[in-house]
């Protein structure tokens, strides 16, 4: 998972249809990789097919387990900034929107329920965290505090 942060203190999230709950939703970019592949690769690969941004810069901010009673399944959450736009690739089956908004805004929506996916909650709510205690690079703090 990973949350983008544009120079303005905007960040990108993707709506889509979820099968399983069935209904639509909103969460960050995020997907999944195989065993032995760099986490930091797949959250790039994700960000660049879902929404077509790179970014210069990119801080893991968590690795969480998934569920460590039933499976050995962990969850990286990264933060990543000075974005580049190019042209989303999502998968064939993925129907995503997107849409820009204020961090605070998402965070906002994580904290009503709005957005109720487990890893974009607590990847929200840790990068807002983390801003309030001015744990992250000035780079990063500046434009969230924008």
């Amino acid at each position: 998972a990973v949350v983008p942060i544009d120079q303005d203190g905007s960040t990108i999230l993707v709506g889509q249809y979820r099968l399983v709950p069935n209904r639509f939703t909103w969460e960050v970019p995020r997907g999944g990789g195989t065993r032995g592949r760099a986490p930091a690769e797949v959250a790039r690969t994700e960000l660049l097919e879902e929404t077509g941004l790179t970014a210069d810069n990119w801080l893991q901010v968590f690795r969480l387990w998934v569920s460590p009673g039933t499976t050995d399944e962990w969850a990286p959450g990264f933060v990543a900034w000075g974005l580049s736009q190019g042209e989303p690739h999502p998968e064939p089956e993925e129907e995503i929107s997107l849409t820009r908004l204020p961090f605070a805004e998402a965070v906002g929506m994580a904290i009503s329920g709005e957005i109720d996916d487990m890893g974009s909650v607590s990847l929200l709510l840790c990068v807002y965290a983390r801003l309030l205690r001015g744990d992250l690079p000035n780079e990063l703090l500046e434009a969230l505090r924008r």
